[in-house]
């Protein structure tokens, strides 16, 4: 007799069965803490975790997709739309179909709930599937990187190799050559530690927000006010993220977050949030940025690529790396009138805006 499945919405009860498919599916544990934070406390939610389920005759959680929510604003109109997360099916359970019709049983759901689009970040083996489900590729995506100290790097993967220190630091001094630019005018640096529960009440924070708030009305974004900023930088486990506003006088010309991370002993960083009014500025943010973090003896630092051609000029200008990424973005409409969505051009979207980040 074939086995019959059903299907409905996570409740809290579910927790334990959850998190034992979790761990086998992505052979790690997910902790209380940081399963709440990302599905029940981001501010953008309907008051319920996102997260659908399949169950096999006997109540056993097979497979499971979940779903984070984030408000969308374009031309002064706010709109919702979710971004898929967390996708598993157990292996026993595999090629029966069960992920589309549990991903049918999502989008209606989502839509009746008022959300117009899912966004997807997903690798190749997943786009077949994502493709007959309606999902457009707009983006193959890559990372770039800046290597801040060649010497650090080099002695950390060569270190029994004699000489290795010196010849880092002889790499060091060409790509400082090579990266110098002469700036003529002075700009002001303020770096922050979001891990500071008092940054978010202070009148820099405040700032920070009406800048957002302010900048590239023309261009599709996520809303990140003082609240989803406090949740997504201050209030997630066991993360270390800065905050970094450039100043040309006392106006705001860009705002980045940078998460940090250390492996191995070397420091390293990545951009995950970006702010600025106007193409150049970035370029200028990034030299400033690179430089702060260069003397504070950071290996590297990253950022995801997603097409947008202000970020490209900037790689450019300060020699970063390019590295394929088995990653691509997609879009699935559950709403024709937010066709605007597939413009690549009209999207700011960045890796802050992934449930990894």
């Amino acid at each position: 007799m074939e086995e019959k499945f059903s299907f409905r919405k996570f409740k809290m009860e579910d927790l334990d069965d959850y998190k034992t498919l979790f761990s086998i599916v992505y052979s790690t544990t997910i902790e209380d803490d940081f399963f709440c934070w990302k599905n029940l406390k981001n501010p953008d939610r309907d008051n319920e975790a996102l997260i659908y389920l399949v169950l096999n005759e006997k109540g056993k959680i097979v497979g499971a997709n979940s779903f984070f929510p984030a408000k969308l604003t374009f031309q002064n109109r706010e709109f919702l739309i979710v971004q898929s997360g967390d996708t598993m099916v157990s292996s026993e359970y595999r090629r029966r179909g069960l992920w589309k019709e549990l991903l049918k049983y999502a989008m209606k759901d989502l839509k009746e709930k008022g959300y117009g689009a899912i966004l997807g970040i997903p690798i190749s083996n997943s786009l077949p599937g994502l493709k007959s489900m309606g999902f457009e590729v707009l983006y193959e995506m890559n990372r770039f990187i800046k290597v801040l100290n060649f010497k650090n790097v080099l002695t950390s993967k060569l270190q029994n190799v004699p000489g290795i220190r010196l010849l880092g630091r002889a790499v060091d001094f060409f790509y400082g050559l090579l990266s110098f630019r002469k700036c003529d005018h002075l700009y002001d640096i303020q770096k922050y530690d979001l891990s500071d529960t008092s940054a978010f009440y202070d009148g820099v924070t405040s700032e920070v927000e009406q800048y957002i708030v302010n900048i590239t009305p023309d261009r599709i974004r996520s809303i990140k006010d003082k609240s989803y900023l406090r949740w997504k930088y201050n209030e997630k486990p066991n993360s270390k993220y800065e905050m970094i506003i450039v100043r040309d006088g006392h106006a705001i010309i860009a705002v980045l977050v940078v998460r940090v991370e250390e492996h191995l002993g070397n420091k390293s960083c990545k951009v995950v949030e970006y702010f600025v009014d106007k193409s150049d500025d970035l370029d200028v943010a990034m030299k400033y940025v690179l430089n702060d973090y260069k003397k504070s003896k950071f290996s590297y630092l990253s950022i995801w690529d997603f097409g947008d051609e202000i970020v490209k000029r900037a790689y450019r200008r300060n020699l970063f790396f390019k590295q394929d990424l088995d990653l691509y973005f997609t879009v699935k409409l559950l709403d024709d009138d937010l066709r605007f969505l597939y413009d690549l051009g009209l999207l700011h979207i960045v890796e802050g805006d992934a449930d990894t980040a």
